[in-house]
């Protein structure tokens, strides 16, 4: 579960900018937050709102790729870049990331500076009061060219490539205890639209179909909840088979179609284009709330009317699909979706001289709970709108 997290020198995002999920007390109980373990109110949802190019998808791409490197980078080449980019006009090539998180209600924050050749400084800590205690830390030393490193076996962890992050060796090495293991299962387990190895792209349609339907066949007690949304979304679909394509390891899902005495089984492919990408969207979403994970969508409306949108986006928030409080994240144009969360839960974001900037819509003067926040949106009173000339 995550409370917030900061980006600096990433890609478009150049100052450090936050977002906090922690809901403050004022902001109401209703369905779109939920009390984790810790006793801290949670967003279940946050909206990244902004202009084309504004950098929405940069906050995506970056919590992707810091997923990603504390998950896989011990696979990565010796000599292979650690995939992170900091901003084209920084003077420093240093990328950092800073996420507070809970897992079994114990609070902890993971720090990681970085640059596209190796990790400068790793460390992770647990709240044991009103401070967080160190765990491990790992700094580099630019004078004796090595690491200093506290709290684990230091001789073991020299083995340590420049380019791993500790967090990924020590999985890999069954070391470093139930912090660690608490650490992989939030930071790793993210899932969405975006490619899992961090390149700076979502995926494409065909790609989310294949990854649903590969959790479905993985996981087949997910069907039926799949066909009962198509259902009620008033898609004619009366079951769903999938079918593996030879020896690829690749599920096709088949939507069987009755007529009276007439059966007719059609290929998704061959559906509509909101038939599929509500398809692709719900065996990913259903799989991360099963496991109560964080869930990041870049233009979760492509191909959705919007009022199924909105529908979708409801359904997301409520306590019969979602039970665990899984949590999501969605950079989208569809701004009728602001209506449905309280201004906390709405971030703005702008671009400023090449640079990315972030601001909540509760920090904007003169917003109150009751405001019509789409039509002040369009109109242009919070900013982070296109400005046509």
């Amino acid at each position: 579960m995550i409370h917030r997290f900061s980006i600096s020198n990433y890609l478009s995002i150049k100052e450090a900018l936050e977002i906090d999920l922690r809901v403050t007390p004022g902001q109401g109980d209703d369905n779109t937050s939920f009390i984790a373990p810790s006793g801290q109110r949670l967003s279940k949802a946050q909206l990244l709102v902004g202009a084309n190019a504004s950098g929405k998808t940069n906050i995506l791409h970056a919590l992707n790729a810091l997923s990603y490197f504390t998950l896989m980078s011990f696979s990565l080449a010796p000599d292979a870049p650690t995939g992170f980019e900091p901003h084209m006009f920084s003077q420093s090539d240093i990328s950092e990331f800073r996420i507070t998180f809970e897992s079994d209600g114990e609070i902890y924050e993971y720090q990681l500076a970085v640059t596209p050749e190796q990790v400068v400084l790793e460390s992770l800590k647990k709240k044991t009061s009103r401070l967080f205690s160190r765990i491990f830390s790992r700094d580099w030393d630019e004078t004796t060219a090595s690491y200093f490193i506290q709290g684990i076996n230091a001789k073991s962890a020299r083995l340590v490539r420049k380019n791993c992050s500790l967090l990924a060796w020590l999985r890999q090495h069954n070391e470093g205890g139930m912090e660690v293991l608490h650490t992989q299962l939030e930071l790793g387990a993210w899932s969405g639209n975006m490619y899992p190895a961090g390149e700076k792209a979502k995926l494409p349609g065909d790609f989310l179909i294949e990854r649903s339907a590969e959790i479905l066949a993985g996981d087949p007690e997910l069907v039926p909840a799949v066909l009962s949304v198509l259902k009620r979304f008033d898609i004619c679909i009366d079951d769903i088979q999938l079918l593996e394509t030879g020896t690829s390891g690749i599920w096709i899902p088949y939507f069987v179609h009755k007529q009276g005495n007439k059966v007719k089984n059609l290929s998704v492919y061959a559906e509509s284009s909101g038939t599929k990408r509500l398809f692709g969207l719900l065996g990913v979403l259903l799989n991360a709330i099963k496991d109560s994970s964080l869930i990041l969508l870049d233009e979760i409306e492509d191909d959705l009317h919007p009022v199924m949108l909105e529908a979708l986006f409801k359904l997301f928030l409520s306590k019969e699909f979602n039970p665990h409080n899984a949590q999501l994240i969605i950079a989208t144009h569809a701004i009728e979706l602001m209506n449905r969360l309280h201004k906390g839960q709405i971030t703005l974001v702008e671009k400023h001289d090449h640079a990315t900037e972030t601001y909540a819509l509760s920090q904007v003067e003169g917003v109150h709970s009751r405001d019509n926040f789409m039509g002040k949106y369009i109109a242009g009173a919070y900013g982070a709108i296109p400005e046509i000339f």
